[in-house]
């Protein structure tokens, strides 16, 4: 049983038996084999039978419960938006700090610039002085003298009355709020909550009349009280982005404003004092040299020589400020590359020998005593305008604030990666509080305020001195106590001076 001979098999015959020919069996082929063993397949449905079926297949508590996943998504997007409110509000606080630093900016910038007018006067007034000693019937040059000292008087009144009048930051009109757009109008709005209420309410349908569930009153009272939770969320986070945009909008319009109005009046302060004063100064300083030359030969009245020594001092001091004030504005509006080239180098010992020079008299009369020590050729990065405005600047200071008596320190060396210029004074020592804004504008290098019109200096050399030194890849640092005295370090890097 269950034997099943190859196709073909020839079986003997009985005797007696009839004779007959092979036994064939019948051919089995494979569509006629699935339709016997195989079930029967399925014809496919449109796309509303299988969402019938869908829907039949599918549990009875995931379909009473579709609507509050959709007014789920209605809420994580209401909260997406609420973060979106956040981080805008917190840019908002972040540029009303802006506005309150550049207030404050502004408010030091016109006390700065004040100050600067007032401390050009003071040049002035004493070449002024001078030019007044001088006799003028002899001698057509110092009639030409007082005219350009009077020229540059009158040009530094005018610069002064228009920093009287210019406009602080505080009368800045504030660019006006945009009206946020009303929320009822923003297809934001409408088109998730409509959306959710449809899909709510088809499925609820679905579930009363395909399925004939029964959801309640309570189920349904639920589901609208969520629903209008949910909605005015959404409303009340739509709202408040409107406003918050439009309030950093005003707020960024208002800081752009400002900062226009800060290098505005900066560089037109400038312009003037650079561009108006420059050529009459050195016309008034060619007529000077002159006079000098004249003086040498015997040529010039008695007592001209204390005149002109008292011309050349207010001169001298006029071409400072100016100088500093270029400088300034150079520094502070990133600048400084054009006044000396990114592969400018200068040899650092040379620049503190040149520096030194000026400020023989003042050692001599103070009986100070310059300690150099080693003192080796360096290449430094910046050219000798940047450097000797630095070096100038912390030697005349060591100088200036040294006793009668007393030693300075100089030293230069190569310490890790840098190349350092060290000086030391005896002076008195700066606090700690003081050190901490010594670099500040309008600040002394001893500290004291820079508005205090009766201690020499303008309190902008050493904030200059930072700004180079940072542009040339290096720093200027301080440290004061009462037994080492003041130390003013500058470094460069030894691998931007090669």
């Amino acid at each position: 049983p269950g034997y099943v001979p190859p196709a073909g098999t020839v079986f003997p015959q009985a005797s007696g038996a009839p004779t007959v020919g092979p036994v064939v069996l019948p051919k089995l082929s494979l569509r006629t084999f699935g339709e016997k063993f195989l079930p029967p397949v399925e014809e496919p449905t449109s796309l509303i039978e299988q969402l019938k079926k869908f829907l039949r297949n599918v549990p009875e508590v995931v379909l009473v419960t579709f609507p509050y996943a959709f007014f789920s998504l209605l809420l994580i997007g209401a909260l997406a938006l609420l973060v979106e409110v956040w981080f805008q509000a917190k840019r908002l606080r972040a540029t009303k700090l802006l506005i309150a630093r550049q207030e404050a900016v502004a408010k030091e910038r016109d006390t700065f610039w004040h100050l600067a007018a007032n401390y050009l006067r003071a040049p002035i007034t004493l070449m002024v002085g001078g030019v007044e000693l001088l006799s003028d019937d002899k001698f057509p040059g110092v009639a030409k003298l007082q005219l350009l000292s009077a020229n540059l008087q009158t040009k530094v009144g005018a610069i002064m009355g228009r920093i009287e009048d210019s406009k602080s930051l505080q009368d800045i009109a504030r660019p006006k709020a945009e009206a946020p757009k009303r929320v009822l109008s923003l297809v934001r709005f409408w088109a998730p909550v409509v959306a959710v209420g449809m899909l709510a309410v088809a499925m609820n349908v679905v579930a009363t009349s395909y399925r004939n569930i029964n959801l309640g009153l309570i189920n349904l009272g639920m589901q609208v009280m969520i629903f209008v939770i949910v909605s005015l969320l959404l409303y009340w986070v739509l709202g408040a982005l409107g406003v918050v945009k439009s309030k950093r909008k005003q707020a960024e319009a208002l800081l752009k404003r400002q900062a226009a109005s800060l290098d505005g009046a900066r560089s037109e302060f400038i312009a003037q004092s650079a561009t108006d004063l420059d050529k009459d100064l050195a016309q008034l300083q060619h007529e000077l040299d002159g006079l000098h030359a004249k003086a040498a030969t015997g040529k010039a009245a008695v007592g001209t020589a204390t005149a002109m020594a008292i011309v050349s001092e207010g001169a001298h001091r006029l071409r400072d400020l100016i100088d500093s004030f270029e400088l300034l504005v150079a520094a502070q509006n990133n600048k400084l590359g054009e006044l000396s080239p990114q592969n400018a180098r200068t040899d650092l010992h040379s620049i503190v020998s040149g520096a030194l020079v000026p400020l023989q008299p003042v050692i001599t009369e103070k009986h100070l005593t310059i300690h150099t020590g080693t003192m080796n050729n360096m290449v430094v990065p910046g050219n000798s305008l940047l450097l000797n405005q630095v070096v100038g600047s912390v030697l005349a200071n060591a100088v200036a604030f040294s006793p009668a008596g007393s030693t300075i320190e100089l030293g230069l060396k190569q310490a890790k990666g840098s190349v350092q210029l060290v000086v030391t004074n005896q002076g008195t020592p700066i606090s700690k509080d003081e050190i901490s804004h010594v670099f500040s504008p309008l600040t002394k290098a001893d500290g004291y305020d820079g508005l205090q019109l009766d201690h020499d200096g303008l309190g902008v050399n050493l904030y200059i001195d930072k700004l180079i030194m940072e542009h040339l890849g290096g720093g200027i640092h301080v440290a004061s106590s009462a037994t080492k005295g003041t130390t003013m370090t500058m470094h460069w890097p030894t691998q931007a001076a090669g």
